[in-house]
Parts: C-alpha cells; sequence; structure tokens
C-alpha cells in the first residue's frame, strides 16, 4: 500500500470504535514499517555507495601514484589497492558485517590501473532490498599520462589541428613529452614531408598524417592535461612607460617597463634588452627587415586587445628568461584575458629560446627558414594551437640541469596522474 493510500484509508475509517482502531493499527502497522524501512535502506545503500567510490578513487590514484606502471606488478599492485580500500572504508565507518572485494586491473601500454569495490551481505532493514550480486559495484582508473618531461602542450580542446606540422617542417623533442587536448579526429595534423619526433606524444583525440611522420606514433584516447600554468599570477599593468617606439637603425639597450603600442624593430637596428619584465600593452612587437633582438633574464608579456607578436624570417633573435623573480621561467607570456591571437616566430637565426612560451589563447606560429632553439638547454611550449610550418626545424630540448633558468611547475620533468573513465 502506497503511503497516500495508506493516509486516505485512516481517515475515512478515523472514526470507527475504539476497539476496532486498534484492529486497523495492526493492519497498518506493518505498511507504516515497510514504508520508513525502505527510506532507510535507500539512504544506507546511497551512503555505502558514496563512500565507496572515494575509497575506490582514492585507492586508484595512490596505486598510480606510488610507482612507475613499467615495473609495478599486477599482484602488487592488488595487494596496494586492498590496503588503500580497506583503510578508507575503516575510516568512513563502513559497516564491517558486509563482505568487500576489491579487484585490480594494471594495462602497462596504456599506463592505466582500474579498481573495482564490491559489497555483499549487507542485511539490510528489509530482507529482499538490494540483494542482488554484488550489492553494490563501484570502479575507478587513473592513468599516468606521462614519465618523461612534457615540453609541448596545445591546450584547444575541440578544434582540429591543434597540433599542426605543415611543409618540411620538422619539430625535434626527442627527450621530452608532446600533448594535444583537442578531441578531434586529427587533433594532431602532419603533413607533408614533415616529422614530429617525441618521447612520447599523445592526443585526447586522434592524429592525422602517415605513421612515418611521427616517431613515435602518438597515444590516442588520453586524458587531456590541465592547464599546468593556470593559476601563475600575472604581471600588474600600469600606466605607459613607453609609447609607440620604433628603432631602425644602430644599436640600443632598452629597459624594462610599459611599452604602450608596441616595439618596432627593423632596418638591421639591433637591441638589447636589459633584463625584467617588458609588458606590451596593445600594438605589435615587431622584428623585421635584418633586425636584431637579443635579451638575458627578460619576460615579454602581451596585453590589450591587439597585443601581439612578428619575428619576421629575416632576423635574429636570442632569448633568455629569468632564473629569478614573479615570471622566471616565463619567456613569452600572454594575458588569460586576451582572445585568439597569433604569434610568430620566424626568425632566420634563433637558437637560443631559452624558457616556457606560455600562450594560452595565442596561436604559436613558427615557419623559420631553418633551425630554431638549438642552443637553448631546454623550450617549452603552452599554446592553444601550435603551428610550424615551411622549413623550420623546432627544437625543444630538455637539458633542465644545465641552466638556472626553472621549468615551472607542471612541466618538465615531472608526471601526472589523473581520474579516467
Amino acid at each position: 500500500m502506497k503511503f497516500g493510500a495508506f493516509v486516505d484509508w485512516i481517515t475515512k475509517f478515523g472514526r470507527c470504535r475504539a476497539g476496532n482502531f486498534a484492529s486497523i493499527f495492526a493492519v497498518a502497522m506493518p505498511v507504516l514499517l515497510g514504508i520508513t524501512g525502505g527510506g532507510v535502506d535507500l539512504m544506507v545503500y546511497n551512503h555505502q555507495k558514496s563512500e565507496m567510490q572515494n575509497a575506490a578513487d582514492a585507492a586508484v590514484l595512490a596505486v598510480t601514484r606510488e610507482a612507475s606502471l613499467k615495473s609495478r606488478s599486477q599482484s602488487e599492485a592488488e595487494s596496494a589497492a586492498r590496503s588503500y580500500v580497506e583503510g578508507e572504508l575503516t575510516e568512513a565507518g563502513i559497516a564491517t558485517n558486509a563482505k568487500f572485494s576489491v579487484v585490480t586491473l594494471v594495462d602497462n601500454v596504456k599506463h592505466k590501473v582500474t579498481i573495482t569495490v564490491d559489497m555483499d551481505q549487507y542485511r539490510y532493514f528489509l530482507l529482499g532490498y538490494f540483494q542482488k550480486s554484488p550489492q553494490i559495484r563501484v570502479m575507478a582508473a587513473a592513468q599516468l599520462s606521462s614519465e618523461t618531461p612534457v615540453c609541448m602542450i596545445a591546450l584547444e580542446g575541440a578544434a582540429a589541428s591543434a597540433i599542426e606540422l605543415g611543409g618540411s617542417a620538422n619539430v625535434i623533442a626527442d627527450g621530452c613529452a608532446s600533448y594535444s587536448n583537442s578531441l578531434a579526429s586529427d587533433g594532431i595534423l602532419a603533413a607533408n614531408t614533415t616529422q614530429l619526433t617525441t618521447a612520447f606524444t599523445c592526443t585526447a583525440g586522434g592524429f592525422k598524417g602517415q605513421s612515418s611522420r611521427f616517431s613515435p606514433v602518438p597515444t590516442t584516447d588520453c586524458p587531456p592535461l590541465a592547464d599546468p600554468l593556470a593559476a601563475r599570477p600575472q604581471p600588474v599593468v600600469g600606466a605607459c612607460d613607453y609609447n609607440n617606439v620604433v628603432y631602425k637603425k644602430g644599436a640600443v639597450t632598452i629597459n624594462p617597463g610599459v611599452y604602450c603600442g608596441g616595439i618596432d624593430i627593423s632596418n638591421k637596428a639591433t637591441v638589447t634588452m636589459n633584463p625584467g619584465v617588458y609588458i606590451i600593452n596593445g600594438g605589435e612587437f615587431g622584428v623585421k627587415n635584418n633586425g636584431t633582438l637579443t635579451g638575458n633574464g627578460v619576460t615579454i608579456f602581451f596585453t590589450g586587445a591587439d597585443g601581439r607578436m612578428l619575428f619576421d624570417g629575416t632576423t635574429t633573435v636570442n632569448l633568455i628568461a629569468p632564473s629569478t623573480g614573479p615570471t622566471a621561467g616565463i619567456l613569452l607570456f600572454q594575458d588569460r584575458a586576451m582572445g585568439q591571437t597569433q604569434f610568430e616566430l620566424s626568425s632566420k637565426s634563433a637558437a637560443n629560446l631559452l624558457g616556457t612560451v606560455y600562450l594560452p589563447n595565442g596561436i604559436f606560429f613558427v615557419a623559420a627558414p631553418g633551425k630554431i632553439a638549438e642552443s637553448s638547454a631546454f623550450t617549452v611550449i603552452v599554446a592553444k594551437s601550435i603551428k610550424v610550418s615551411g622549413t623550420a626545424k623546432m627544437y625543444l630540448n630538455s637539458n633542465y640541469g644545465s641552466t638556472t633558468v626553472p621549468v615551472p611547475a607542471g612541466l618538465g620533468p615531472s608526471k601526472t596522474i589523473n581520474l579516467v573513465n
């Protein structure tokens, strides 16, 4: 009998004689107890399932984190998982008069651990409730995204060609890993006679191009990487220190500050940047027509509606990020409030690009006629999308110990672990 019908029944017969009411109550009480007991059972069931899921999530992350999947055996993973699950359930106060089982699977190819936790033999308030076997089953999986340093991340989550190689371009990153967060079937594109060489390449979606264009062939369906620099504080933009700066001849040394309207270096002008943060507030930072730009200990921060960069194919550029300070390790930095913007580096000579290029809403476009960053101890690129074209040969070295310039947290030699489906 449903609860509403039960209330109607009581109301209808509420005027019965006291003697008859006792009989009515005797019939109604089991119904009321059934309704109450069923509600209690459901609350207990949901609580137990929630705590079991929490235990499974914590266990799978711990097991994956403790040791490299390449060296962890199946039996070691099973033992560790049982220990973590039991500890979490005990701490949560889950009933001990139930039987729990933990099944652990290790996939050493995909660097993935899956844990299944079952509960059986718990006696609920009413017999017959939740008596299937198992009564509760929860699953959790975690994947070790990489055991190698991360040196290239395309943050674009949907569009095709988040990482794109065209012409006869080469990207050489044989000591570090590259990632595309795009879920598109061609999230990574290597066309024509291009070559992408990495220690490990992963894409949340798929890739397009002959297998011979990749070394190794990318791993697909990887968990997307969160922006590792999302919490990095941005430089504070103050009043303009310089306006519409132009250098068209000779040699000059410039100082940090807020450059409103951009910087134009051309016609064989040679510019040396003193250490510090250079804020390009609107306009283009351009090095063109055989200009030369050198800076050691510098961060270039782009902000404003049309802040952008263009270093053309006739120029020489050598830049090194700061070793200390609030922008340590960051070479190029785009304001997160900016819309999608292209930043072009096509210099004929750019042997040193030491540090991290961080363009969260930017297209990092490289079309140099030769080598880029080949002498840098390391170069890391985190951008919305990354395009390398022409005959460019871009090196993403990973000699982190040979420089005092730090790799920002979440990049370089680190491991990333995520819960996955």
